[in-house]
């Protein structure tokens, strides 16, 4: 993955500038969706309309906004940097080093802040050979789990990620210590996460899904991800075992909790994980 990456990178922006080189007039989109007729949507989310999408595509719920005024010169810098560094063409052009971030019109009273992730190869200088890693987006993802004092809300399918987890956890510490001496404010000292994502059929996302799940002691909604995970570690333990005469040890049943194993047990099929979903077992 790590070689593809490397020689086939996708910045995965979907941008679209209008006008920059008149900023009065200038507008900018920051698009979620994919730009073709079967992202389409409107906020009542029709199941079918006038956006003629394929069977199959939508209803959709993503974000996309229309942007005015200096963050457009953000944007547009973004663009110019990841063309120049692809060489798909000269850099001149889209320089436009003649217009400034002043020279955009502010509209109304809220801020922006233009935040991208970059491959560190994509942004290596040929001449020094030093590397630039640009993870705004993680990091801004961070800081505002960070700063959580109640709740955390996640629509997105990226929740796939054990470090929101350990940091979630680290958090609700914090608060805790924070509280104990403090009489006077509420009294409840956990976090409550609650999380819309969509249901991976990669084998691969899955076992993501689950390792977050794991991290936050809730690995048993996952009950068929976790049989699988068990018996892969058996087979794993088993090799190593073999590999270095006897060193490593197969795990029993008992490694397993109870209401562990009950769970496990009872996933044979995929209409035994819609039957437990129905009686409320995850």
């Amino acid at each position: 993955m790590g070689t593809a990456l490397t020689d086939t990178a996708s910045h995965h922006q979907k941008l679209v500038l209008i006008d920059y080189e008149d900023p009065q007039n200038a507008v900018g989109f920051v698009v979620g969706h994919n730009m073709h007729r079967h992202y389409w949507d409107t906020k009542d989310h029709y199941f079918y309309d006038d956006a003629n999408r394929a069977p199959g595509f939508g209803p959709w719920q993503d974000i996309s906004s229309k942007v005015r005024g200096p963050i457009l010169y953000d944007i547009n810098n973004n663009f110019v940097t990841a063309w120049g560094r692809a060489k798909h063409s000269s850099q001149l052009y889209l320089d436009r080093q003649d217009i400034k971030s002043s020279d955009f019109p502010t509209y109304g009273k809220l801020t922006a802040q233009f935040c991208r992730t970059q491959p560190q190869d994509i942004l290596r200088d040929e001449k020094t050979g030093k590397g630039e890693t640009d993870t705004s987006i993680l990091e801004i993802y961070l800081k505002a789990l960070g700063n959580t004092h109640n709740y955390v809300y996640m629509e997105n399918q990226y929740f796939r990620y054990k470090p929101f987890a350990e940091l979630l956890i680290q958090r609700a510490q914090e608060l805790r210590d924070a509280r104990k001496d403090q009489s006077s404010v509420n009294k409840d000292e956990n976090i409550y996460l609650f999380v819309l994502t969509n249901a991976p059929k990669a084998s691969t996302a899955s076992q993501t899904t689950y390792e977050t799940m794991d991290v936050l002691g809730q690995q048993q909604l996952m009950p068929e991800t976790q049989r699988q995970k068990y018996q892969d570690d058996l087979k794993q333990r088993a090799i190593l075992s073999e590999a270095t005469k006897g060193g490593y040890t197969s795990p029993d049943q008992s490694e397993l909790s109870t209401k562990d194993k009950e769970r496990i047990e009872k996933v044979k099929t995929p209409q035994d994980i819609q039957k437990m979903t129905q009686d409320v077992e995850g």
